[in-house]
């Protein structure tokens, strides 16, 4: 009989099986499957005990090398050798696998233990009873058990990743004490370094000292004895006892005793240079160790676990930060003794030895924290490449100090900002766009040069302009969100906003300069002070509302313009603002905001000196009509002086002013009349029927007034807007009289 692919074997209750093998009978053989008779079998068996049997505890069972399991044992009992059907067919009777730490998911190697391990509370050693209690899973409760099973697995893969991320951490608490043990290392290495550095550095200016007192005189006889002054405190670090006399303290040296000083030193030098072999090799073995964590040279370890005991790395900053390095040692007098023998070096034509003494100097500034003599040196560097005319070493010092280990944040902004007064110093164009170029990115990513990189960015976005390439001008300047900018003055970011929205408008991006206009302070622009920004942002702001043909928006950034002093000194320029004023609220389309702008603009005395404009506005307040005709030969002059009327765009807002003048009219016919015959209105409007009707559609749809055409009778019944209750009340009245 088959079940599911399997076939039937002998049963357990033959008399064979219990006497030769061992087997446990079972009470009632009907009652158990025929797939759990046959697994009884299969691990009970002992000749097959090296690929399936019990485990230690007996509450499952262990299936070792698959392969050779599904080869050797399954045909014996199944008439197939395939494990993954074995498996399937555990799965429907509830056995599930049991997850080993070794088989977690954060570890994969080729070692990892091939065997499987299946359970059931149900399937026990010497436990043939509870088999009857097996069942086949079948439908939503197949379902529903597998949920279970796939959630206790869930959980028991949870644990495991929690045991190896408690290893993970344990190693890395292991990695972070050998990084701290590399960096004392390194730190007293380079101590023992400087020390060495400078007993010798005293021993050079010793016999420099020495051989310079002598060089006026001929060779000496060997047996002469040379009188030499030296101070107690000049050589340090030496064990022999020097003779001194009580009076001057006159140390006399034989010939051979200075060339055995001579030997010493080359062996000091030799000495030296093993250390700083040493040094390399430690710093290259701590960099690889930190870049392997991710973390800096100043890497701390959260203690406190989050949940689910996953590691949380905490990067402090390095030591790069402001005030975070503590200047070991002043440097002050060296650096200017340093500066002032290189000067000598360039008179004497020696610039690379001038130079290596600067950047001799500039490492131990750096490593000794002090800022102010760093800077001073770094510039010096870059100031001797220009003089020098070595605009490419300029650069490739830019770029490699600023990336030197440890380098000191104020000294960087020292080197830049003395870089950035190179730049109109350079002799063509082509060598001005590469220093450009070198300090964007010697500034990138860097907030305590961020103003510098705004100036330089603006610097570049104009030689692209020059260059005819305003599309690549504006993407590079638009590129800064300068409104973010802590370090920059009010009055320099908003110079920089005008200047991106002078490029945008200028390749007619209306939409992202009107964005960027939204960054401005109106307030910030009120200020007396900073008049020349509101008329520059005002006037930008009047171009975006020609485009969008917002004369109101026009008209109020006139008014701005018109209440600036310096405009208010200029009668010429004061005159012409209020006549742009005028013209706009004239042109702005009827709203509540308009008529009281318009009413504003009338009462303004100065308007006195424009009558044509103040009649126009007198006529455009009050309900009469105004003709057309009129209106356009009182303008016709004004018309040519006009800004706002030149042009193809000037004609376009010629007929608006004529549209808002048809408008006016039909309103007050509207105020007048209850009902109108349409050729009496066409009369009235000074228009053709289509023309007319044209506008007075237009006014319907917006709702400007309220009116009906009967075309067949030819007219229009005006009628004013009615109340809700009112027009319920006269329906009810109407539906009383109806009953």
């Amino acid at each position: 009989m088959e079940n599911m692919g399997f076939t039937t074997s002998p049963s357990l209750f033959t008399p064979a099986a219990t006497q030769n093998d061992g087997f446990v009978p079972i009470t009632d053989p009907k009652t158990v499957p025929a797939f759990l008779n046959k697994l009884y079998n299969m691990v009970s068996d002992s000749s097959s005990s090296h690929l399936i049997r019990w485990s230690d505890s007996g509450n499952s069972f262990i299936v070792t090398k698959p392969d050779d399991f599904s080869r050797e044992v399954l045909p014996r009992f199944f008439k197939h050798g395939n494990f993954t059907s074995f498996v399937r067919q555990l799965n429907m009777y509830g056995f599930h696998k049991v997850p080993h730490l070794q088989q977690g998911v954060l570890i994969a190697g080729d070692n990892t233990p091939d065997y499987w391990e299946f359970a059931n509370d149900l399937f026990k050693k010497n436990k043939p009873e509870l088999l009857c209690f097996l069942k086949r899973k079948t439908g939503k409760e197949s379902s529903d058990e597998k949920e279970s099973m796939d959630v206790k697995m869930l959980l028991n893969e949870l644990s495991t990743i929690k045991q190896q991320q408690l290893n993970i951490t344990e190693e890395l608490k292991n990695l972070q004490r050998d990084n701290q043990l590399l960096w004392s290392e390194s730190i007293a290495a380079r101590e023992r370094h400087m020390k060495q550095e400078e007993m010798i550095n005293k021993i050079v200016r010793f016999l420099g000292q020495m051989f310079a007192n002598d060089r006026s005189s001929s060779i000496l006889p060997k047996s002469k004895k040379r009188h030499l002054m030296i101070q107690a405190n000049d050589l340090l670090n030496t064990n022999k006892n020097i003779p001194q006399s009580s009076s001057d303290k006159v140390m006399e040296l034989p010939e051979d005793k200075i060339s055995n000083m001579d030997f010493k030193i080359s062996q000091t030098k030799n000495d030296i240079q093993g250390i700083n072999e040493d040094i390399d090799i430690l710093e290259t073995n701590l960099q690889d160790l930190t870049d392997s964590l991710g973390l800096n040279e100043d890497c701390k370890f959260d203690e406190n676990f989050l949940d689910g005991g996953f590691l949380t790395l905490v990067r402090t900053s390095n030591l790069q930060s402001m005030g975070d390095v503590k200047m070991e040692r002043d440097f002050s007098v060296e650096t200017d003794a340093t500066i002032s023998l290189c000067d000598k070096k360039l008179l004497a034509g020696n610039p690379s030895e001038a130079l290596e003494s600067l950047f001799s100097l500039e490492k131990q500034t750096r490593l000794a924290g002090d800022a102010f003599s760093t800077g001073k040196l770094l510039v010096k560097i870059i100031t001797v490449n220009q003089q020098l005319s070595d605009w490419k070493a300029v650069n490739d010092n830019l770029l490699l100090l600023s990336k030197k280990r440890g380098q000191l944040k104020q000294a960087i902004t020292v080197m830049v900002q003395k870089a950035v007064s190179m730049v109109d110093q350079t002799p063509n164009m082509s060598i001005k766009l590469d220093l450009i170029n070198t300090l964007r990115s010697v500034t990138e990513g860097k907030i305590f040069v961020e103003v510098e990189r705004a100036r330089l960015t603006k610097m570049l976005s104009g030689l692209k302009e020059q260059e005819g390439n305003l599309k690549e001008a504006t993407e590079i300047l638009h590129e800064l969100q300068i409104e973010t900018f802590g370090s920059m003055d009010k009055r320099e970011k908003v110079d920089f906003i005008l200047e991106q929205m002078r490029l945008g408008l200028a390749i007619k991006d209306f939409v992202e300069t009107q964005v960027i206009s939204k960054k401005i302070s109106s307030k910030f622009l009120q200020e007396d002070e900073n008049e020349d920004l509101k008329l520059r942002f005002y006037h930008l702001m009047i171009q975006i509302g020609l485009h969008d043909n917002s004369y109101l928006d026009i008209c109020k950034y006139y008014q701005q313009i018109y209440q600036c002093k310096s405009i208010k000194e200029d009668s010429m320029k004061y005159t012409d603002t209020l006549r742009h004023v005028s013209m706009f609220v004239a042109l702005a389309p009827f709203s509540n905001e308009q008529v009281d702008l318009l009413h504003h603009i009338y009462l303004d005395k100065n308007l006195n000196n424009l009558p044509i404009y103040k009649e126009l506005l007198k006529c455009l307040s009050t309900t009469e009509l105004l003709r057309w005709v009129v209106v356009q030969d009182a303008f016709a002059q004004e018309k040519q002086t006009l800004a706002a009327f030149s042009g193809v765009e000037g004609q376009k807002r010629w007929n608006d002013l004529k549209d808002r003048i048809v408008e006016h009219n039909i309103r007050v016919i509207n105020s007048h009349y209850e009902c109108i015959s349409f050729k009496r209105f066409v009369q009235l409007l000074e228009l053709n029927a289509d023309e007319a009707e044209e506008a007075f559609s237009k006014m319907v749809v917006a709702k400007t007034i309220q009116a009906k055409m009967d075309r067949p009778l030819g007219i229009i019944n005006f009628r004013l807007a009615r109340k809700k209750e009112e027009v319920l009340n006269e329906w009810s009245t109407k539906l009383k009289l109806t009953t």
